[in-house]
């Protein structure tokens, strides 16, 4: 795919591409598509030894595609949960009640073909076990019990508003048309993103909640020094050891 943003005459842009790519033939190779992932829910507790005074924490799996209708739904459930700073529940509770971490938060990549959740969080060898009990707390609470309608009313006015910032350069905005184009979604989905925001319901993300949820079959990935956990990484399941590559 090529775009091209800009000040310039379409006309004359148009010809200039034409005159670059004249001659050019089509070679009939055609690229392999990846088949998409297997979703598939399974708990997996993960640890990898490194020699630093702190561990990074991630659990997640894999989440609701983009074009899922409960797409909008579950990106106003991350934003509350996670991807809000200091207002999400992760860092209000983690961070800012307890002081157990300084980086915490929560992550939603929906693409076409997979998406994924996570929750990362970086906190001291000490507390490792202590922190990972309340990310699990956390989304369970959330996945049983929903959100209030404050924090519904705020996630939805905090993203509909910085919606604007991802058009801020000419670059961003044929980026956004590009993402459209190849993903073969609806050519309305970005004039009508503000709109399914607006949209979600406080029944909506308990729905989205107790439906895309699994924090009781996620993957557990710890990275840190165990020997000085404060709790055994055994006390929530099995524990693959794996190596760090390129250490």
């Amino acid at each position: 795919m090529l775009a091209i943003s800009g000040d310039f005459q379409k006309d004359e842009i148009v010809k200039k591409v034409e005159n670059a790519f004249h001659g050019w033939e089509k070679t009939g190779i055609k690229i392999p598509k990846e088949p998409p992932p297997l979703y598939s829910f399974e708990k997996s507790i993960n640890y990898a030894f490194k020699d630093v005074p702190q561990s990074t924490i991630i659990l997640g799996h894999l989440a609701v595609r983009k074009t899922h209708p409960d797409y909008f739904p579950f990106k106003v459930l991350n934003f509350i949960l996670g991807e809000s700073g200091f207002n999400s529940r992760l860092t209000s509770e983690i961070r800012s009640n307890r002081g157990l971490a300084y980086s915490v938060g929560s992550i939603y990549r929906g693409d076409v073909e997979y998406a994924v959740f996570a929750v990362i969080c970086q906190t001291k060898s000490v507390t490792t076990s202590n922190v990972i009990s309340l990310i699990y707390n956390i989304i369970r609470d959330l996945k049983k019990n929903g959100v209030t309608e404050k924090e519904l009313r705020w996630a939805k006015e905090s993203i509909v508003n910085k919606f604007i910032f991802s058009f801020t350069s000419s670059a961003s905005v044929v980026n956004q048309q590009m993402i459209i184009d190849y993903d073969n979604l609806p050519e309305d989905f970005l004039e009508r993103y503000q709109e399914n925001i607006s949209k979600v319901t406080l029944e909506d993300i308990k729905r989205v909640a107790k439906k895309h949820l699994y924090p009781d079959r996620s993957i557990l990935v710890v990275v840190g020094k165990s020997k000085d956990f404060d709790k055994p990484l055994s006390e929530f399941g099995e524990v693959h050891e794996i190596e760090l590559k390129g250490e």
